[in-house]
């Protein structure tokens, strides 16, 4: 009865990690839209990450692509159950240049 508690755990984790997943792909790809650099929108993104996810960004035309991976480790008493992987996208439009001064092109 326990393993049975313990793995409707471990599955309510997975459901909340992936969840936090797709919440860091959104702020990531919405920093990157904006035109900051990838280092920045990744940190931006690791504060809403799940510890150990991993931030991949790309652009393609004028959209920016992100996805963030993360895996779920089973408790230790579970501990022969494979570690579920999870992941979140996000696609953003790149955002016209402001142009200087933050002032607009035309």
């Amino acid at each position: 009865m326990l393993i049975v508690l313990l793995a409707c755990v471990w599955v309510l984790a997975a459901v909340g990690t992936q969840l936090r997943c797709v919440d860091a792909a959104r702020v990531t790809a919405r920093v990157a839209a904006r035109g900051d650099t990838d280092a920045v929108a990744r940190s931006a993104g690791q504060v809403a990450a799940p510890p150990g996810a991993v931030i991949v960004i790309s652009t393609r035309g004028e959209q920016v692509h992100v996805e963030v991976r993360a895996q779920v480790r089973p408790f230790p008493v579970l501990a022969a159950l494979p570690a579920l992987p999870v992941q979140g996208r996000a696609v953003a439009l790149v955002e016209p240049s402001s142009g200087p001064a933050g002032l607009g092109a035309g």
